[in-house]
């Protein structure tokens, strides 16, 4: 997502207000797609906030998963619960 000024320079602080307002968007479309039950590894890895490494090392320690066809997706509140059984 990229916005456009129609003016050559811009001031910094518009810019700064503009790269907070694009954050913002940001962080709210993922918290939208995390929010979704189902989740494939890259959405898994935003909401544990963890890497793909990591996540693959989780999976190996038991994270539950379920395979649609040959594609991983992953339930959340299954995620959920295996966290709380570890801690």
């Amino acid at each position: 997502m990229s916005l456009q000024n129609t003016c050559n320079q811009q001031n910094p602080i518009e810019q700064e207000l503009v790269n907070n307002i694009l954050n913002e968007i940001k962080s709210t479309l993922t918290q939208l797609t995390i929010n979704n039950r189902y989740m494939n590894k890259q959405q898994t890895c935003a909401y544990l906030k963890i890497s793909n490494n990591t996540l693959d090392k989780w999976i190996e320690y038991g994270l539950p998963f379920i395979l649609v066809g040959s594609t991983r997706r992953f339930d959340r509140v299954a995620i959920d619960k295996w966290l709380n059984s570890r801690v």
